[in-house]
């Protein structure tokens, strides 16, 4: 089972294929049945209160896996107080729903943690499109959050072996975000980097689906 942890494009899936849709506006899209995650993008936050009363509404639904993207970003246009305290409502209502956390992080990795810790949210973190190095990687594997990998892979494959060399497996997820490589491609270059068998890397992955989702494949 290939499995697309993260992905703004809903394409045609095989059996052997299972996609996670993000939405970060029109919610109502999740009743379409499809897995996805729900969340507010520090990038598009526009009437706060709306959004979150939608987000609140639709996260309950058993298809929305997690909660996401979320988190925050100190180089886009956005306020950044703003950011916070919609980034910890989305933090408290993961935590509320027993939901994962799907987030985004752009030079703000210190106050992403702080409020993951001082809300205690004791639940599945996945840091999406890392493209970071391995001293930072290590330290959030070492609190046990997961990383996601998909771009970066093909723009910089050797500081991305490097970082996928240091972090267990056990820790990684695959993803193709809002590019045009299909999940099939990523999982190729992925096990190219990491030295292995393909088959291998699938059954790696879906077996840290099921335990960070608490989830069976379909």
């Amino acid at each position: 089972m290939y499995i697309n942890i993260h992905t703004h494009h809903l394409g045609l899936s095989s059996k052997n294929e299972m996609q996670l849709l993000n939405l970060y506006n029109n919610f109502s899209q999740a009743t379409f049945g499809h897995f996805c995650s729900l969340g507010i993008h520090p990038w598009y936050i526009q009437d706060y209160e709306k959004q979150f009363e939608l987000l609140q509404k639709y996260a309950l639904l058993p298809n929305v896996l997690a909660i996401g993207e979320c988190g925050l970003d100190k180089i886009c246009k956005s306020d950044f107080t703003r950011q916070k305290t919609i980034f910890q409502a989305q933090v408290a209502l993961a935590l509320q729903l027993n939901k994962p956390l799907v987030l985004h992080c752009v030079r703000a990795f210190d106050e992403v943690l702080h409020y993951v810790h001082t809300l205690k949210f004791s639940g599945t973190v996945i840091f999406h499109a890392f493209n970071k190095n391995k001293v930072l990687a290590k330290q959030l594997c070492n609190q046990g959050y997961y990383l996601s990998f998909g771009a970066a892979m093909f723009s910089h494959p050797e500081k991305m072996q490097e970082v996928l060399e240091n972090i267990p497996k056990e820790l990684i997820f695959l993803e193709t975000d809002n590019t045009e490589w299909n999940i099939k491609e990523v999982y190729a270059q992925a096990a190219a980097l990491m030295c292995m068998d393909e088959y291998d890397l699938t059954s790696i992955i879906e077996n840290n689906f099921k335990k960070a989702f608490n989830k069976k494949l379909l």
